[in-house]
């Protein structure tokens, strides 16, 4: 379990508990265990559950999605969404259809760069227009690629918000 994306209304008691948690639990030397594992530890005693797979979609009004909605490409598999999005449209329908985010790797894509026609240029720039525009293709890292950079009109379905939208 981990902490990738969270929506919580307004005095929520599962982020009142993660809070103290956070307290009674905090150790700024070993890795993860003010994020991730905090989470853990608080779904853990939220719901009396000492195995989060068990029950992955609710406990208590708190509704858990699947790992591959956050992270559909595995670290072991990163280097495929570098590959030319051309040659990987399956993977890209994929990430489009069944994924609500694309955990990239940021660290391993810093030192590499992020070709503009692979498989993540290619989504963030149809699904992340403004993002890419305030933070320029550069200061992304994004880098020359080989190839030719245009879209099929198939992709027009893959789409996600677009800046028309207000994001």
């Amino acid at each position: 379990m981990n902490n990738a994306y969270f929506s919580f209304p307004e005095q929520d008691l599962f982020v009142w508990d993660m809070m103290e948690e956070f307290v009674l639990g905090f150790n700024g030397s070993k890795w993860g265990n003010n994020g991730p594992r905090m989470v853990e530890r608080t779904y853990n005693k939220y719901c009396a559950n000492s195995n989060p797979e068990e029950n992955v979609d609710e406990c208590n009004g708190l509704g858990i999605a699947d790992p591959p909605r956050f992270f559909p490409v595995p670290y072991s598999k990163r280097n495929q969404i570098a590959l030319p999005w051309t040659s990987h449209c399956q993977l890209m329908k994929f990430l489009a259809d069944e994924s609500i985010g694309v955990h990239w790797f940021n660290k391993y894509y810093k030192t590499l760069g992020i070709p503009k026609n692979s498989v993540l240029g290619t989504l963030m720039q149809l699904h992340c227009p403004s993002v890419v525009e305030a933070f320029t293709p550069t200061g992304l890292g994004f880098v020359e690629d080989v190839g030719e950079n245009t879209f099929p009109e198939e992709a027009k379905e893959w789409m996600g918000w677009e800046k028309d939208d207000g994001f």
